[in-house]
């Protein structure tokens, strides 16, 4: 990635992580704990972060969750955030 590019990158990272408590909205957070790309902790930091969201753990799904084993859960889980029906 070119060096502008990558600047660019990081200072939209730092807005986006100084916004997102001021964020006052239920916000679902799915994350595989599998994962070789996007560490645990992020999800907890979102969760931390954001004042009504909420952290649903995949055990056993990698990367792409949604082509893993867990996509029952994960449609579930969508399913009943939307219909307001989250725990």
């Amino acid at each position: 990635m070119p060096t502008r590019g990558y600047q660019g990158l990081l200072k939209l990272k730092r807005q986006v992580i100084k916004e997102l408590p001021e964020l006052n909205l239920p916000t679902l957070v799915i994350q595989s704990q599998q994962d070789q790309v996007v560490r645990p902790r992020s999800g907890r930091f979102l969760v931390g972060q954001i004042k009504e969201a909420r952290l649903v753990k995949l055990p056993d799904s990698s990367h792409i969750a949604t082509m893993g084993p867990e996509v029952d859960v994960i449609a579930r889980e969508i399913t009943a955030f939307i219909d307001g029906k989250s725990k």
